[in-house]
């Protein structure tokens, strides 16, 4: 069951002078690491405020607006009592 595909593409045969015009790898690498930006520390130490600062804010929200997240006095003697309790 072997299926045989033909392939056919219009790009033409590369002539030896173009194969030996690209063959200069440092020259490429120079252009490529020339051609590159590199990110500024600032903006990664921005990235890392904004991360910080929305952490703090979804836990103090999670705190203050979620009753539920808090144990009050009530809730806390409540939990400690057992469930069935003994006669009296």
């Amino acid at each position: 069951m072997s299926k045989r595909f033909d392939f056919r593409d219009r790009i033409p045969p590369l002539s030896s002078e173009e194969i030996t015009r690209h063959k200069d790898f440092d020259a490429l690498l120079q252009t490529f690491e020339a051609g590159r930006q590199k990110e500024p520390p600032v903006r990664k130490l921005w990235l890392w405020a904004a991360a910080v600062a929305a952490a703090v804010t979804l836990l103090l929200v999670a705190y203050f607006v979620w009753p539920s997240a808090r144990l009050g006095y009530q809730q806390v003697a409540r939990a400690e009592r057992s469930f069935v309790a003994p006669p009296l």
